[in-house]
């Protein structure tokens, strides 16, 4: 990697296109399982900093900022329905 960084980044990068691939062979199933793998990633990642970010006594115009939770909640819960619509007889 000292020695030629530009390749280590070129086999990252070719790791990468070989995993869009296999999703993209798996069909929309294979892609909706790798984007949910993303996104509960990114949900873990959020849990951790719940404390850090959210607090009693946190600024009012802060806390409004950091709404989009909601708005992120909005999403999870319509997928939700979507996939209850789908399940129930």
């Amino acid at each position: 990697m000292v020695a030629d960084p530009g390749l280590f980044f070129k086999a990252h990068k070719s790791r990468d296109h070989e995993k869009l691939a296999h999703a993209l062979d798996q069909g929309p199933e294979g892609e909706w399982v790798k984007d949910l793998d993303i996104v509960t990633a990114m949900l873990r990642r959020l849990l951790r900093r719940v404390e850090t970010v959210i607090y009693e006594g946190q600024d009012k115009a802060d806390r409004a900022r950091l709404g989009v939770f909601h708005d992120a909640m909005s999403v999870i819960t319509k997928i939700q329905e979507r996939i209850r619509k789908v399940d129930s007889p």
